[in-house]
């Protein structure tokens, strides 16, 4: 149940950040259409990082265990790819969306959903650093 809650809130907050973007970088759109994509393709990227959070202590101590005692400890640089990646997967998600149901065309080497996420990411880690002072 406690999943289902994170998942579902981390998916709304997410979107409601992520819609403004959408909508700031594809100026066709209303912004419930926006509010909808975001929400809809995020929900799949919160889920993942709630099962990767679950069983990213397994992972960590199956590699810690590999690499031995002596043996350089990579666990911070996997949780960045693995997450990195992971925001990644909405991104494209949005821009797939986007591009199959809208017909708003991918511009330059990011699309809508990649620049949307990349600048949501701003104001989160400025809060998240507020949040730890």
């Amino acid at each position: 149940m406690q999943f289902a809650l994170i998942t579902g809130g981390g998916a709304l907050l997410w979107g409601a950040v992520t819609a403004l973007f959408v909508k700031y970088y594809s100026s066709g759109l209303s912004w419930m259409q926006a509010f909808l994509i975001s929400v809809t393709s995020l929900f799949l990227p919160s889920v993942l990082f709630v099962l990767y959070s679950v069983f990213a202590p397994i992972l960590e101590q199956a590699l810690r265990a590999q690499e031995g005692p002596q043996g350089p400890h990579l666990w911070g640089l996997y949780n960045l790819i693995i997450v990195s990646i992971i925001i990644s997967l909405g991104g494209a998600l949005i821009t797939r969306v986007l591009a199959r149901n809208y017909g708003i065309k991918k511009s330059g080497w990011l699309g809508v959903g990649g620049k949307a996420i990349l600048s949501g990411l701003i104001p989160s880690l400025i809060l998240l650093l507020l949040l730890l002072r």
